[in-house]
């Protein structure tokens, strides 16, 4: 579907309107238009309010587009919970792209509770997957007291198996 600049960016807008009604709306709306407005959804997950944060990642999470997975792994961050967890559930769809991006974030970033807490819903999400068996390890790692120091080596060895 092709639609112009003036529309998406309209529609953004909207997602500031709530869960349900014009910002649902807007959000299945910009899930039709597809990977035209992937970029401006992309940009939505930054925005100032929480609301079109959390509609953006919804609609990101719901279409599958690879571009997003950055996006969803930097809002496994934010500082509203429901945020982090409509991130969380949509890098769980996303297959290996995510797994990866979640690994990386692993590494550089295990001190973000926000962080391995999301990580572990995402890999949780995924356990019954082709990747269960490589990403097992991490997931013990994660629930452990010293998660902090062990999630960094095991990804770093799921990303390995992983040929990333």
């Amino acid at each position: 579907m092709t639609t112009d600049t003036a529309t998406i960016e309209s529609l953004i807008v909207k997602l500031g309107k709530g869960h349900s009604g014009p910002g649902a709306h807007a959000r299945d709306e910009l899930v039709k238009i597809g990977s035209a407005a992937v970029p401006y959804l992309v940009a939505a997950t930054r925005d100032q309010d929480s609301q079109r944060r959390w509609e953006a990642g919804k609609a990101l999470g719901g279409m599958g587009d690879g571009r997003a997975v950055p996006a969803l792994v930097a809002m496994l961050e934010d500082k509203d919970s429901g945020n982090r967890w409509v991130a969380a559930h949509g890098l769980g769809t996303m297959g290996k792209p995510a797994v990866v991006a979640v690994m990386q974030a692993l590494i550089d970033r295990a001190g973000s509770v926000w962080l391995r807490d999301g990580a572990h819903h995402v890999l949780h999400d995924m356990a019954g997957s082709y990747l269960g068996s490589t990403i097992a390890p991490v997931l013990q790692a994660l629930e452990q007291s010293d998660a902090e120091s062990l999630a960094p080596i095991a990804a770093h060895e799921a990303l390995l198996k992983l040929g990333a």
